[in-house]
């Protein structure tokens, strides 16, 4: 453990008389807490992992480079103190973002954290009662957020303090602390009843989906907040004319923030202080008084969970479709096998859903912003605008199967796949083919059924050929894609084995190969003839790059 897990663990442990009251043991939760951050001083949060797949040398300075991570962060975060009127809807706006940056770290962090079972075999068969054990999780989570915490804000921090006198400086330090304990507290909450009157098993699968819809939501909000801000003239708002405002939780803090600033505490600004200092401590006591009897006990259903009980659930939701679709995709046997067992491992697997569910979410979002953006804003006709948008939809869809295929040979079980090895199969590539299939009916229909009602209505039956041209284009281009980065077993690697040799390679073949099909498809749109024929040879491409595929050998996909 380092010096700063050491003084933030300090600091996280003086209120000892609260802790006494409430039924906490100190000395036990020191311990837990010490152990927890030395363990996790060697691995770096989710966010300060990107781009270190593949590498193993052990992590020590994990803390240092999330803070240097969530430092270049928090100068992003700068543009909230731009928007607004007056100095409470600017600091409405940024707290705003700061809650919704904190609460994605949470998710894409700490959920595991909070149903992770391991605890459950080391702590709980010692004399340890469930406040001490849940508040180690709870201040577990508030040391590893601070050290995010921290430099997130200190960017708009000493912005604000610039614009405003450093005056500002202590009292916005105060309603940062104060609104991340709201926004920790009530993300374990609202866990933890979700965790209470649901079955265990549901409740993982509830918490993966959770987090692609926060994913997706996050996203849309980067991606569509500079049109709003645009369009309704947000710049020179203020939240101060609004009725409701007491509503909005990010407006107490920010309300309170000036307040405390200028020692104001007329009535408006009371309930402002009063709310965001009372809401956070209670939710903490709430938690920790109410919550926390049921917590250890569904964590115990969910070790115990039986794995029965969920694979009646897969069963009796995805069986029969997977299995229809494989009979007409696939010939039977091996292939047959490998489209069924990919398709069942896809609706399974959490971390193919955590990476692959998304960009669903992300290709509406950015259809929606090229809908909008060529049809009111373009300079060409509005008619042929719709139809160039169009097309470009067509071809950024292409990057959620080449997404499911790059993934496709991935998987947290990959030790499971020695039952390859095991059975008599004569050509993997058969598997391969059948598996590669599968990835790609389960990504390409919901598109097909979305593109085409889409471009119907937009612009009529006339775009036809162009969108069947584009779907046959996005399949050949996968084809290709599946080819060069699916050459082993699916699901049969572990995810350190994706090594940095190709990670640049990757996103530029990703991006350049369906730019260069969809440049070819505007050229040509304008004659049947050659639209037919770049229509032949997609089909020729998908069907040689399937047969070379299924030829592949034992000895071609092992290193």
């Amino acid at each position: 453990m380092n010096t700063l897990d050491k003084i933030l663990l300090r600091f996280f442990l003086l209120p000892v008389a609260f802790y006494r009251k409430v039924g906490i043991d100190k000395p036990q939760l020191e311990a837990i807490l010490s152990a927890k951050l030395t363990m996790d001083n060697r691995r770096p949060l989710a966010f300060a992992r990107l781009g270190r797949r593949g590498e193993k040398k052990e992590l020590n300075t994990a803390t240092l480079k999330t803070m240097v991570f969530s430092l270049l962060m928090g100068f992003f975060l700068i543009a909230g103190i731009k928007i607004g009127e007056d100095m409470v809807t600017r600091l409405t706006v940024f707290i705003s973002t700061y809650l919704i940056m904190l609460c994605l770290m949470l998710i894409a962090d700490f959920t595991s954290v909070l149903i992770d079972v391991r605890d459950n075999y080391i702590i709980l068969p010692k004399p340890v009662t469930d406040a001490t054990f849940l508040m180690s999780r709870l201040l577990h989570i508030a040391i590893r957020v601070c050290v995010v915490m921290v430099p997130l804000s200190l960017p708009t921090c000493l912005m604000a303090c610039v614009q405003e006198g450093w005056t500002l400086f202590l009292p916005f330090l105060l309603v940062i602390l104060l609104s991340s304990l709201f926004g920790i507290f009530l993300i374990n909450a609202v866990y933890i009843l979700i965790l209470k009157m649901m079955d265990p098993v549901k409740f993982q699968s509830a918490i993966s989906y959770f987090q692609i819809v926060f994913t997706v939501m996050v996203f849309a909000g980067y991606q569509m907040l500079p049109v709003l801000i645009n369009k309704f003239g947000l710049l020179h708002a203020s939240v101060l004319v609004l009725q409701n405002r007491w509503l909005y939780p990010p407006f107490w803090f920010a309300d309170a923030c000036m307040a405390i600033q200028g020692m104001d505490f007329s009535n408006g600004k009371f309930v402002s202080v009063a709310l965001a200092l009372f809401v956070p401590l209670f939710s903490l006591w709430l938690v920790i008084r109410y919550l926390a009897p049921f917590f250890n006990q569904k964590m115990t259903l969910i070790a115990a969970g039986s794995a029965e009980q969920s694979r009646a659930v897969v069963k009796k939701q995805k069986r029969k479709l997977g299995e229809k679709l494989a009979s007409f995709f696939t010939k039977p046997g091996a292939e047959y096998v490998g489209f069924v067992f990919c398709w069942k491992m896809m609706f399974r697997s959490r971390d193919f859903k955590l990476k692959v569910y998304p960009s669903f979410g992300s290709a509406f979002v950015l259809c929606v912003l090229f809908l909008y953006n060529f049809g009111e804003n373009s300079f060409l006709p509005k008619g042929e605008a719709l139809w160039l948008s169009l097309l470009l939809i067509i071809y950024i869809c292409c990057l959620i199967p080449m997404t499911a295929l790059m993934q496709l040979p991935y998987s947290e079980k990959f030790k499971a796949s020695w039952v390859f090895h095991a059975m008599p199969i004569e050509s993997p590539g058969v598997v391969i083919a059948g598996a590669v299939k599968a990835a790609l009916v389960f990504t390409f229909i919901p598109l097909a059924l979305i593109l085409f009602p889409l471009g119907f209505y937009i612009i009529g039956f006339r775009i036809f050929p162009d969108l069947l041209l584009g779907c046959v284009n996005v399949l050949a281009i996968s084809s290709v894609f599946g080819l060069i980065f699916v050459r082993k077993m699916p699901f049969s690697l572990a995810m350190d084995a994706a090594t940095n040799a190709g990670s640049i390679f990757r996103p530029l073949l990703m991006l350049s190969v369906p730019f260069a099909f969809g440049f070819l498809h505007w050229r040509i749109s304008g004659s049947m003839t050659m639209v037919l024929l770049f229509m032949s040879f997609s089909v020729l491409i998908s069907w040689l790059f399937f047969k070379k595929v299924r030829n592949l050998d034992w000895k071609s996909i092992t290193p």
